[in-house]
């Protein structure tokens, strides 16, 4: 579903010029108003900017993310191992690597005065060393964008065109938002129990040899991933239709 937004805004361009390719918008927003002889609004750069964007979208996008810290303690006289007679229980320290890979269109991209929107449709594959792959197809993602405080940068310095900032709104739907990730932890030989999480969010679970657990989702930071990725993608479409590097 498109954003219906009479109400969406843009970005900020400065008077900075950087090629031969036409001046950019030279306005206090990114979407300006033309006044004859006063300003020169430059509306089909922002045009060619939010056209690009969602041409050059690739059909899959793969995002790193954090790794999810975990910590789990051997039950003592568990296993054929010998601890130390005091009873006391030696720590596994470490974390889980993944990354999720999102296939599927961006479905529009609009600029208006002070915001911006990204509309996508997405399957999202969960992966990594420690996490059984899985697939959730179905989710879509709308993005509002407020303006930054700073430019697009390019190879040649800023762009003169406003970058995208925080997140005004976020609306998610479809079933990977709620689901969670499947960790399975495999350890030596005895009784474990494992704290997967940073702290406030951590999941705990038991096994022998190995512990499997579910981390949610939401616990994570995806939703403000992808949206990097999509900062990324508008960067790259802001340099594309100014002609620098």
């Amino acid at each position: 579903m498109k954003y219906a937004i009479a109400i969406i805004s843009a970005l900020i361009v400065s008077p900075i010029v950087l090629s031969a390719h036409a001046a950019h918008a030279q306005a206090p927003a990114w979407r300006c108003v033309d006044v004859p002889g006063e300003s020169d609004c430059q509306e089909a750069l922002i045009n060619d900017i939010e056209d690009t964007t969602v041409a050059t979208w690739p059909s899959s996008v793969t995002t790193a993310m954090p790794s999810i810290p975990y910590t789990c303690t051997k039950d003592p006289g568990s296993g054929h191992q010998v601890f130390d007679p005091g009873g006391a229980k030696p720590n596994l320290v470490s974390s889980v690597g993944w990354q999720v890979t999102w296939s599927g269109p961006m479905r529009s991209f609009l600029i208006g005065r002070h915001t911006a929107a990204a509309d996508l449709a997405l399957s999202a594959t969960v992966s990594g060393s420690r996490v059984t792959t899985t697939t959730w197809t179905g989710n879509t993602m709308n993005y509002l964008f407020a303006e930054s405080a700073g430019e697009v940068q390019s190879s040649s310095g800023p762009t003169g065109v406003i970058d995208l900032g925080g997140l005004s709104i976020v609306t998610p739907t479809g079933a990977f938002w709620s689901a969670s990730l499947p960790i399975v932890l495999s350890l030596a030989d005895g009784r474990w129990t494992c704290l997967v999480g940073p702290p406030g969010q951590t999941v705990r679970a038991t096994g022998t040899n190995v512990v499997e657990l579910n981390y949610p989702v939401s616990a994570t930071t995806v939703q403000s991933v992808l949206a990097e990725a999509v900062r990324n993608q508008f960067r790259a479409a802001v340099r594309s239709a100014i002609g620098v590097p």
